[in-house]
């Protein structure tokens, strides 16, 4: 920020009325403006936008990537205020709202080994910007950027997804033991953050089998695809794991004997959350395997729920401006941005309908 022509103690900064926001709903906030002397004539410029970016580096030098690739999401620029001649010192206040495609992305952030010898870090990350040009002397300005945290539309699907399913049983010979029904659920009131826990519960009937379920192993996994110039590289990691050693005999139903709570964080610089885009997905899932008391059967039941992980809040940063007293700003009208369709990506609007489809 410079100040040499502006006076002591200028400002612009921008006002989040939220701490995230949901691709295809208004984002609404505030950008403030002090002069406490006027300056010559400029303008007051509001811009925002979202970009995707990977990148691949060979392990031992993280500093140059050898491959990239990258998309913009969106990006708008309009022009709040223009004075053509000076610009009264004063207190002002400009309301703005607009709305992100609602296809975008959620903020993410990955960084982590491909392959022995390959490192790779992906993000999806959004920004607003304000800020006074003066015409006379463009290198003299006042300048605030914000982070923004955005959630995708999949944020608005149930948090507590259920996936049900009758296995037919069979022993020797393939006789027929019988058929147990599963209930596989997550718990909980809204969807974990990408620095939180997975909360689920497996529920067995097995009354109607004459096979014993002897021990379950419960995961919660970490599917990993990135795109880099069409080439394409994937990652799966165990987020969590646990066996329970359980005795559910025919005819016994269950449905507290395994309920456990994941830690699914992977690093605190970490914001894996859940993802399905041009060059990004995310996915995680609960994978559960089921063994039964089988002299000739020891293949596992295999129950797999997608479960959905918005990006987490904490890496909002909360900025609030010193205000002079009194503070009695003039107060514009709302002004309500739209982001043209020339200003959208392309990559993005191509593959909406990919993105609609995605396993979560």
């Amino acid at each position: 920020m410079t100040q040499s022509i502006l006076g002591s103690s200028p400002f612009v900064f921008i006002v989040l009325d939220c701490f995230y926001y949901i691709a295809g709903e208004k984002i609404t906030g505030e950008v403030l403006l002090y002069l406490p002397e006027s300056c010559p004539p400029g303008s007051l410029v509001f811009m925002s936008s979202g970009i995707e970016e990977v990148y691949l580096y060979n392990d031992d030098n993280k500093e140059k990537p050898v491959e990239e690739d990258c998309n913009a999401i969106f990006d708008l620029r309009e022009v709040i205020k223009e004075w053509r001649t000076m610009i009264p010192a004063g207190q002002y206040v400009f309301p703005f709202a607009f709305k992100p495609p609602r296809y975008a992305p959620s903020t993410y952030y990955f960084a982590g080994n491909v392959s022995t010898d390959k490192y790779i870090k992906a993000e999806v990350s959004y920004k607003i910007t304000a800020k006074l040009t003066i015409n006379a002397h463009p290198e003299r300005s006042l300048q605030h950027q914000r982070v923004m945290i955005l959630r995708n539309k999949n944020t608005r699907t149930k948090p507590n997804p259920i996936m049900e399913i009758t296995h037919i049983v069979s022993g020797c010979c393939c006789t027929k033991k019988g058929l147990t029904h599963f209930k596989l659920s997550v718990l909980g009131d809204c969807h974990c953050q990408s620095d939180g826990k997975i909360k689920y519960n497996l529920t067995p009937d097995n009354s109607k089998c004459l096979a014993k379920i002897t021990r379950v192993i419960g995961h919660v996994v970490l599917d990993l695809e990135f795109t880099i110039k069409s080439r394409v590289y994937n990652i799966r990691k165990d987020l969590s794991s646990v066996t329970s050693w359980i005795n559910v005999e025919n005819g016994d139903i269950l449905d507290k004997d395994f309920e456990h709570a994941a830690e699914i964080a992977l690093h605190e610089d970490m914001n894996t959350s859940s993802n399905y885009s041009v060059l990004i997905k995310c996915t995680h899932f609960i994978e559960v395997l089921v063994f039964y008391e089988l002299a000739c059967n020891k293949k596992p039941v295999r129950i797999r729920l997608p479960v959905h992980v918005d990006p987490k809040d904490s890496v909002f940063k909360r900025e609030d401006p010193v205000l002079p007293r009194p503070w009695e700003p003039d107060e514009a009208p709302i002004m309500n941005f739209m982001i043209p369709e020339s200003r959208q990506s392309s990559s993005y609007c191509e593959t909406v309908a990919d993105i609609n489809s995605s396993p979560y």
